[in-house]
């Protein structure tokens, strides 16, 4: 949007008269974590189609959930969800207390849609095989589910250079106990 002369009202303006930018990137935080929150749940969705699909699918007389290659599949997910579940959970508390964590918001949104990505468009459509193109299975959403998060509130090689950003300016997303 472009605005070129537009008079705001005193009572409509949020803030004070020049921070708007400012009071903008600060709920960046909040919204990237969303991001990463939804796609955590398209990744739980995979992981729980797959396991579902692979009990039920069967080839040469057993289901493919007895086959080695679709279990690490499964576990792989599993591993990439649960990670996120818990950077998720640390940004999620620093916003709750009032921290600021731009670095962390930054950090788990990216990793989110890495996660995300791996878990439906890698592992479950291995899983899915051929049919996860198709409309009539889940996975093909999901799949657009996924790559739809990329594009919110700033894209992965601007999640980067955020981080980088942070990192070289001193800033680390964890502290020693010590």
């Amino acid at each position: 949007m472009t605005f070129k002369d537009c008079v705001v009202p005193v009572r409509n303006v949020v803030g004070e008269e020049g921070q708007g930018l400012e009071i903008f990137l600060g709920e960046l935080e909040a919204s990237r974590v969303f991001v990463a929150a939804s796609s955590l749940g398209t990744a739980e969705r995979a992981l729980e189609e797959s396991i579902e699909y692979a009990k039920n699918r069967v080839t040469f007389g057993k289901p493919i959930a007895q086959r080695e290659s679709i279990r690490a599949l499964l576990a792989d997910m599993a591993m990439d969800i649960y990670g996120l579940r818990l950077m998720l959970e640390d940004v999620a508390k620093k916003i709750d207390e009032g921290k600021p964590c731009s670095l962390e918001a930054s950090i788990t949104k990216t990793h989110a849609l890495e996660t995300v990505c791996r878990v439906v468009t890698d592992k479950a459509m291995e899983v899915f095989g051929g049919r996860s193109y198709l409309q009539s299975y889940p996975i093909e959403r999901l799949l657009r589910d996924a790559r739809l998060n990329v594009l919110e509130e700033g894209t992965p090689t601007i999640q980067r250079l955020v981080t980088a950003r942070a990192l070289l300016s001193g800033e680390l997303p964890y502290s020693f106990p010590w």
